[in-house]
């Protein structure tokens, strides 16, 4: 797709949005050590073409990669303490952030090490408690929530600092980047707020504020935006519910409750989307589980995208 029809398309859905309903699909995993069991899994990705999920198995110390409806692949053991896991839009690499040694892993898709880089320390390139992490389309540059410093790193594919940004952060816990408009937005957790930025850090707006009401957040966790360039929201403490917002944070929709049932939660954290959009994966510490969602076809093609499609054909 074009960088003008991205556009194109963008317009149509913040404009023309007819709402989504996520459906439950599918879940798996349980408290324990064994394959496809978790101890407080924090974060999830999903990688492009191949539909694997990679789930940071956190307080199990490890990573763990399933098919798409959850059948065990491999894990991946280490002395690490996996906050954010990403997988890059190329599928070549996977990266995590490692809270416990304050470094970045770089894996290839099959868990094999690739490099690390950083180190214990507040100067460029340096981390305390790495969490969120992401890979921007198109330029591959690796967002890091630098937790305990309280702000937000990103590099080249291989660990070269380009940059850092603070914006009165009170433990920015996950990152995401735009593939409409290249903007990155990030999880505020303590201050529950989402803010968004320019790719280079510059300060364009925030929404969120402490509540249960739509638009309101209770410790919000893992961030996503989706190809329409909506934005995905894990509200993962008393809330315990996913929201979704325009690129600008205008409330679109929103699901869960506190439970343990099918489409509950209780403490979700991390969110992945796959690359069409249909399908939605979140990871809950306190259920130990991953759940997956279908978007049930009603926003696929929100109305007015029908009519910028219809103008390429």
């Amino acid at each position: 797709m074009g960088r003008f029809l991205q556009l194109l398309l963008a317009l149509a859905v913040t404009s023309g949005y007819v709402g989504a309903a996520f459906v439950y699909e599918g879940k798996w995993g349980s408290l324990g050590t064994g394959p496809g069991q978790f101890r407080e899994p924090w974060s999830v990705a999903v990688a492009p073409r191949t539909s694997y999920v990679y789930v940071a198995d956190t307080y199990n110390r490890r990573l763990q990669c399933f098919t798409s409806s959850g059948s065990f692949l491999w894990k991946n053991n280490g002395d690490m303490l996996p906050g954010g896991v990403a997988a890059s839009p190329d599928a070549r690499y996977l990266y995590f952030a490692d809270a416990a040694n304050h470094c970045i892993w770089h894996l290839a898709p099959n868990g094999s090490l690739v490099g690390k880089w950083g180190r214990y320390g507040a100067g460029p390139g340096e981390f305390n408690q790495p969490w969120g992490c992401t890979v921007a389309p198109g330029t591959g540059y690796v967002y890091v929530c630098d937790r305990n410093n309280n702000r937000v790193q990103y590099f080249t594919s291989s660990g070269s600092f380009l940059g850092l940004w603070t914006a009165a952060f009170a433990w920015p816990i996950d990152v995401a980047v735009s593939p409409v408009s290249g903007y990155v937005y990030v999880s505020d957790q303590n201050n529950d707020l989402v803010k968004y930025f320019t790719s280079s850090g510059s300060f364009l707006g925030s929404w969120g504020g402490s509540g249960g009401g739509e638009g309101e957040f209770s410790h919000p966790g893992g961030v996503e935006v989706s190809r329409f360039g909506w934005v995905f929201v894990v509200d993962g403490g008393r809330n315990s519910r996913v929201q979704y917002f325009t690129a600008t944070g205008s409330f679109l929709g929103k699901w869960g409750t506190v439970g343990s049932g099918n489409g509950q939660f209780m403490w979700p954290q991390g969110i992945a989307l796959t690359a069409d959009g249909l399908h939605v994966y979140v990871s809950e510490c306190r259920n130990n589980r991953v759940q997956y969602f279908r978007d049930d076809g009603e926003a696929v093609e929100p109305a007015s995208f029908g009519k910028v499609k219809a103008v390429f054909r």
